[in-house]
């Protein structure tokens, strides 16, 4: 069954019987207590099955849990109750009796109790009217400094606290630890938290990234759900005793106050780094520089800024208290003060495209010392890099980033490994004088000998120069495996959630909190590491064998020399990469480039600042012009349906559709941004009276041979709608105006070079187009003439000629634009298309076909490139680059399945190192408790290390060569 079916199950036969039961339990279940005993009844909410007792029994049945949350029948209902109204107390010290300087007993105490509050009699009326219910003892009834106010997870309670007054006896706040109460002051405490709230709260912070206030607000609302402002407010109190016990755990965590070793911890000391990652010394076996191929043991950071988890600047920080100050993930606020005052940002002229992260760099928030954050964290797996997290006082600027990746590098040991990998989204730009940097400050983490080699995340390349793909792309970088060098990001989404809590604390609690969250971060990595690695390891098996096999169907249709010569130009490159990263060039085709549109409208802007117009018109033109693009596009997905769809779960309509709407309601984003420009931009032009016109639209064919075989052709043209969708809404720029206004001159000339820009990428992509058919058609020439049968060429053919039809729609709008402005006669190699002219190069794909020497080249071939240029040669080209991409593709999936193995490997050794570790504290024990508790933490480490051996072999049948006993 569903969920939904069991939804209308109980719907139909469970609520009315489930909500009979549920009600019937508000009644008074016996008039008297089971022992005889007389008086008040009450319950508890908290034990099983609400047991009902008298004042004696409930007291009795609840010294050993006096925070259960108890009701008082009144003689109509329960009603809330307090624990002390039955006499409960807590004596600290003599295993829970009464101290012998009290010289009474616990049980006396209990009665004096009830005695000195009035709760001895048999009434609980007088407490109705008491918007608490009496939830704390009567003032001055047993004094002052006896009550507690004792913070657990189900609320507040104020409870009677007998401390041991022996000569010998501890101070008050000891005597609470020792009973697992965490005294909110060090001296006479009067609120105390459990530690199984602290561990609550801990959680709810680090993962939900609930605040204090908000939390503190859930237990008021469970402590008295009516009046929840009655309930005690301890925010302060907690939120200090949440610093201090958090510090105290990662102390003990990492082996601090274990043994006579000092307890202060050293530079990234309390944090845990990827277990997964090759770290010498910890989980590398002792042979490892000799065993395996090099590049696995590479250490391979990514680094990212984030402008959400910034601070408001406010007075009354010169007193604060570091605790965990430089300990965990946050870089010391004095290493990075002094870093500051000793380094200066340097100032370098872009080299590729203006990317946010150097544009605004020295961009100040007003009324915030922080702006943001800087981490490093390793690129596989997404573990933070310990000490090495970075407050932002502007921008994204490199003296700050520097540090966090110095940091990381030393903090991580990178020197000790073969060479540091660092991918970062501007990767092109900050590596330019990364080693003089490095050189000139103080910067200990990465030395002049150490390798270094930059990488860009590969969502963030494609915003980059064309040329930035393969010289930094992960995909083209021996040694990476898959990695994408983006999964700071996926931290960065969970991380932000702490941003609102933050933003307000003081600077210390701050980085204390932001550790605590970086450091659950990296536990919950470890946790699901293990699955992690049988998940990927199956992807890389499959992915191995696909990438192999879909290039040796490449490779099959490439000649001996072709391969040996774009095998030695890989090779080259590659070994040249180090001290010449344009040597990578090579992975791209050597062709002519057409002038971008963006490139145009980049002119465009500066021509028309220059000549004191208004350049935002030129923006708010291209992006109509995008805008219809997307339009074209989504048409296409509307259209193309379900084919080629993989998914197996649910509705595929429904999904389908959900798409669509997704989609739709994102264009409609771009189009209300575009009515609000032009609103701002001609505040006077009535645009919705203005009559626009449609550009005509057509499906062409794009198949090989006479017959049609992508369907077009029995495509039934749609019913005109009664509602225009997003896909179908008209975009007033100049040229869809049926009456273009005089003034506009201006602007109907920059649209124009637009349009001739888009038509030049336009006719581009459709020869880059015809050349991808033509070499598909090279592995299976029989599906240039004959039917399709499913194979995997078929659905690349498909693909392709796809986005073909999308290419070719795209050339027809700018040609139709050019046209309604009176330019197109100005450019005549702009000609109509025909299926003719898309299709594949018989030259290439069946070079001794009969009649070639009398087929002449389509005029396609001749816009954009050189004449001398053949479409041979340029299919040709794509056909080589082709060919060294799927064989990167090959090797990087190769990669992939070592690294996983060995990972396996390397995480198994890693608890048992941790295991070994903790085993060492326990010999040095300074007490039996200290002892007990380094057997514990060496027994978790066991458990995750035996955990793991057996999973990777039943899930994934790798035997890891190493026993954990």
């Amino acid at each position: 069954q569903t969920s939904h079916e069991y939804m209308q199950e109980w719907v139909r036969d469970s609520c009315p019987t489930y909500l009979h039961a549920h009600l019937e339990g508000a009644a008074l279940a016996q008039p008297a207590c089971t022992c005889g005993g007389s008086g008040p009844m009450f319950r508890c909410q908290e034990c099983v099955g609400l047991p009902q007792y008298c004042r004696t029994c409930c007291r009795k049945r609840h010294r050993d849990t006096p925070l259960h949350q108890i009701e008082a029948w009144n003689g109509l209902h329960w009603q809330p109750s307090a624990q002390w109204q039955v006499g409960t107390l807590i004596c600290l010290g003599h295993g829970g009796h009464a101290c012998p300087q009290y010289l009474m007993s616990r049980e006396e105490l209990e009665e004096q109790v009830l005695r000195l509050t009035g709760m001895d009699g048999t009434d609980c009326t007088p407490l109705a009217n008491d918007a608490t219910c009496g939830a704390k003892p009567p003032p001055g009834t047993l004094g002052q400094d006896l009550i507690m106010t004792v913070v657990h997870t189900n609320g507040f309670h104020h409870l009677p606290v007998y401390q041991c007054l022996c000569p010998s006896a501890e101070g008050k706040d000891i005597q609470l630890l020792r009973m697992g109460l965490y005294p909110a002051t060090s001296s006479e405490p009067q609120t105390a938290f459990t530690i199984q709230q602290l561990k609550h709260f801990h959680l709810n912070k680090v993962h939900a990234h609930i605040s204090v206030e908000t939390y503190c607000d859930l237990l008021r609302r469970t402590t008295n759900p009516t009046f929840p402002t009655e309930a005690p407010d301890r925010k302060r109190e907690l939120t200090r005793a949440w610093q201090q016990w958090n510090h105290m755990t990662n102390l003990k965590h990492n082996g601090f106050g274990i043994t006579s070793a000092p307890t202060k911890p050293g530079r990234g000391g309390t944090a845990l780094y990827c277990p997964a990652c090759p770290q010498p010394g910890i989980n590398l076996p002792v042979d490892w520089e000799t065993s395996g191929p090099g590049w696995k043991y590479w250490r391979y950071l990514t680094v990212d800024g984030n402008f959400v988890l910034n601070h408001i600047k406010f007075d009354g920080e010169e007193d604060i208290v570091w605790l965990t100050d430089g300990a965990g993930h946050v870089v010391s606020k004095e290493k990075l003060d002094n870093h500051l005052k000793k380094c200066s940002d340097t100032h370098e002229i872009p080299t590729c495209v203006r990317h946010r992260a150097t544009l605004d760099k020295n961009k100040v928030k007003k009324g915030y010392d922080i702006t943001g954050l800087v981490a490093v964290c390793c690129a596989r797996h997404g573990c933070f890099a310990p000490g090495s997290a970075v407050d932002l006082q502007k921008g994204e600027r490199q003296v700050n980033v520097d540090l966090a990746v110095s940091e990381a590098a030393e903090t991580t040991n990178s020197s000790s490994t073969p060479g540091t990998r660092i991918a970062y989204d501007i990767g092109c730009q900050y590596c330019i004088n990364f080693r003089q940097r490095m050189k000139d400050g103080p910067y200990s983490g990465i030395t002049e000998k150490m390798e270094v080699q930059f990488l860009i995340g590969l969502f963030h390349v494609h915003g980059h120069k064309e040329e930035c793909l393969a010289r930094y792309a992960s995909t083209f970088c021996p040694g990476t495996g898959v990695a994408s060098g983006e999964i700071l990001e996926s931290l960065w989404s969970t991380l932000n959630g702490a941003a609102d809590m933050t933003r307000n604390m003081t600077l210390a609690h701050r980085a204390e909190t932001l550790d605590a969250c970086m450091a659950d971060s990296n536990w919950r990595k470890l946790q699901s590491m293990v699955g992690w690695l049988n998940r990927q390891h199956k992807l890389a098996v499959e992915g191995a064998a696909e990438s192999a096999e879909a290039f040796n169907e490449l490779n099959s249709t490439a000649s001996p020399d072709q391969i040996k010569k774009w095998t030695s130009q890989m090779t080259e490159a590659n070994a040249k990469r180090k001290k010449n990263i344009k040597a990578m060039d090579v992975y791209n085709p050597v062709t002519k480039k057409v002038q971008s549109r963006a490139a145009v409208q980049d002119k465009l802007m500066k021509s028309a600042r220059k000549a004191k117009q208004v350049p935002e018109a030129i923006e708010w033109i291209s992006l109509g012009i995008e805008i219809q693009e997307q339009q074209i596009e989504l048409k296409a997905y509307i259209r193309g349906g379900l084919k080629g769809s993989k998914t197996t779960r649910g509705d595929p309509i429904k999904k389908h559709q959900v798409q669509i709407e997704i989609k739709r309601a994102a264009l409609l984003r771009r189009i209300m941004d575009f009515s609000e420009m032009a609103r701002r931009i001609w505040p006077d032009f009535d645009f919705e009276a203005t009559k626009m016109l449609r550009s005509t639209e057509r499906d062409m064919c794009v198949c090989e041979g006479d017959e049609c075989q992508c369907g077009l052709a029995s495509i039934e043209v749609p019913e005109e709608k009664k509602e225009v969708d997003e896909e179908d809404e008209l975009i007033s720029i100049p040229s869809s105006l049926e009456d273009i206004p005089a003034e506009w001159s201006l602007f109907t000339t920059a649209e124009g070079q637009l349009r001739v820009a888009q038509a030049n990428e336009a006719l581009l992509a459709i020869c880059t187009g015809v050349a991808r058919k033509s070499y598909e058609y090279r592995r299976n020439r029989k599906l240039a003439t004959g039917k399709r049968d499913r194979t995997r060429t078929y659905d690349a053919i498909n693909a392709i000629e796809a986005t073909m039809r999308t290419d070719i729609k795209r050339y027809d709008q700018a040609r139709w634009a050019l046209s309604r402005l009176g330019l197109l006669t100005q450019y005549p190699h702009l000609k109509e298309l025909t299926r003719e002219d898309t299709k594949a190069v018989t030259a290439v794909y069946s070079p001794n076909a009969r009649g070639q020497r009398d087929v002449a080249l389509s005029w396609i071939w001749t816009v954009n490139m050189d004449h001398d240029t053949l479409a041979e040669e340029f299919v040709e080209e794509l056909y080589r680059v082709s060919w060294i991409r799927a064989c990167s593709r090959r090797d990087r999936w190769a990669e992939e399945l070592i690294m996983v193995v060995s990972e396996m490997e390397w995480f198994v050794r890693y608890c048992l190192y941790h295991r070994a570790q903790a085993s060492g504290w326990a010999e040095s024990g300074l007490t039996a408790g200290h002892t007990s508790y380094a057997h514990r933490q060496s027994s978790m480490w066991h458990r995750l290390a035996v955990y793991a051996q057996l999973s990777f072999v039943k899930e994934s049948g790798v035997h890891v060569p190493v026993i954990a006993q």
